[in-house]
């Protein structure tokens, strides 16, 4: 992108400084299936309850033909269920049923080595794909079975209540 380095001063990253706690935001009137997954309440949601949320949204995925394609084989989101980062990629792409991938054999370990390499672990991340059958290898990510699984994103968006989220791909 044309950025050779970055100077490694502690006032130039807006994490670092601090800042007085932003009052809360007020609460919001969710309606419809979002209901049954995150009700409206103060603070963050606790462990049992996001992880209660998100086994619900696995077993309802399992059983998903909402998109009407020939699916490949299911990948939900992975990770902790009270997240320092949530990261949304597009899609999987050539995996196989054997191995639990969130983009791919070499694109996972990728990934997992940038989060070492910035202090982060699976226990401080949840990553999860806009699309959430795996696609072929070769396949770009399809923008209308990105709408047709928005629902899933959105519920485990409401079930997690990420303070930070990072999304990547081109969707």
């Amino acid at each position: 992108v044309g950025i050779p380095g970055y100077p490694a001063d502690a006032d130039l990253f807006a994490c670092t400084a601090k800042k007085e706690a932003a009052p809360p935001p007020p609460p919001v009137r969710r309606t419809g299936a979002a209901e049954k997954y995150a009700p409206v309440a103060e603070g963050a949601p606790s462990t049992t309850s996001s992880a209660r949320q998100l086994a619900t949204l696995a077993r309802e995925l399992a059983v998903c033909r909402s998109c009407g394609a020939g699916r490949g084989p299911v990948v939900p989101g992975q990770g902790s269920a009270t997240p320092l980062l949530f990261v949304i990629g597009d899609c999987c792409r050539g995996t196989d049923n054997s191995v639990v991938t969130v983009w791919g054999e070499e694109e996972d370990a990728l990934f997992w080595k940038m989060m070492a390499a910035i202090g982060l672990d699976r226990e401080s991340v949840y990553v999860t794909n806009c699309i959430k059958c795996g696609q072929d290898k070769g396949a770009p990510p399809d923008a209308e079975l990105g709408r047709s699984c928005f629902s899933f994103l959105e519920l485990e968006l409401l079930a997690l209540q990420p303070e930070l989220i990072c999304t990547m791909g081109e969707l």
